[in-house]
This record gives structure tokens, sequence and C-alpha cells, in this order.
């Protein structure tokens, strides 16, 4: 049998039954090129993963900041700006 990225999601999702996760086993076995598909797919997975997630303590860090903005400086659009561009840029560096 011939597996596409479908197969290969629902394996590494575990929503394979056990009979065609065996066969699935099997195929990853002889097949090298199956093989990197998965482990691609992993990396990305987890890649994706790691992007999506929040970092809780940056979260209150700019919760803070904001907070204190209001209460201090009044015009809180372009000190809550300046911050937040840096910690947004060290984010995506």
């Amino acid at each position: 049998m011939k597996y596409n990225l479908t197969h290969i999601a629902r394996y590494a999702e575990g929503a394979m039954g056990e009979k065609e996760r065996g066969y699935f086993e099997n195929a990853l076995a002889v097949d090298p090129q199956l093989r990197t598909d998965l482990e691609q797919y992993l990396r990305i997975k987890a890649s994706l993963r790691m992007a999506i997630m929040k970092d809780p303590q940056r979260e209150i860090l700019l919760e803070t900041i904001s907070s204190l903005n209001k209460k201090y400086f009044h015009n809180t659009s372009s000190i809550f700006s300046f911050i937040h561009n840096i910690f947004g840029k060290r984010k995506n560096a």
C-alpha cells in the first residue's frame, strides 16, 4: 500500500486502529522514505506547537507593563507599543 500524509498524520496522532497501525509500522520498517516523512511530520508538529504556545510569564509581564503605563503614563500607546515591539522582536528572533 502507498501511504500519504493523511496516513502519516493519523499514525502520529494515534488515530489508527490496531490492525492498520500494524500494517503502517511494517511499512515503516522497510521504507526509509516513509520513516523520513514521519520524522518530518513530527518535527513540523513540534515546531508549530512551540510557535503557538503562549509564554505565561511573557503574557503576565506585558499585562503588568500595560497596567503601569495606564496608571503612570496617560498616553499608553507610544510607551506600550515601544516595549511591546522590543519583546515581540525577541520572541521572533
